[in-house]
């Protein structure tokens, strides 16, 4: 029986470290980051049938953002935009966010919305 997908929810950004890459100890999660790199860290709420109350609510960085964003155990990732004619939850896209990447391979999009790999 797999696991439910995630479903992440952006809230606001905190000054501490995540959860996932800045953890005390070895790896639990892949890519350990040293904590002295400024990462960009959020409250990320998350929703999936049967996730106990506990679990629901971690600190990620915008690395492991990008990287739970091309997950196949996420659905989806959305963040508040109070800035919009019609405030609420959208889709989050990494390269629209003006977040601060340290670790992921981040291309910009071109003007036709396409990513531009070239190097």
């Amino acid at each position: 029986m797999s696991n439910p997908k995630l479903t992440f929810y952006i809230e606001e950004e905190v000054n501490d470290y995540c959860g996932m890459c800045q953890q005390l100890g070895p790896a639990q999660f892949g890519v350990k980051m040293h904590r002295n790199l400024p990462a960009q860290v959020f409250w990320v709420r998350a929703s999936a049938e049967g996730l106990p109350k506990d679990k629901r609510y971690t600190k990620l960085c915008s690395d492991c953002l990008f990287e739970a964003h091309s997950s196949n155990e996420v659905e989806a990732i959305y963040k508040n935009d109070m800035h919009s004619e019609d405030p609420g939850d959208v889709l989050w896209d990494p390269y629209t966010s003006g977040m601060f990447f340290i670790r992921s391979n981040l291309k910009e999009k071109s003007s036709d919305g396409q990513k531009n790999t070239t190097e």
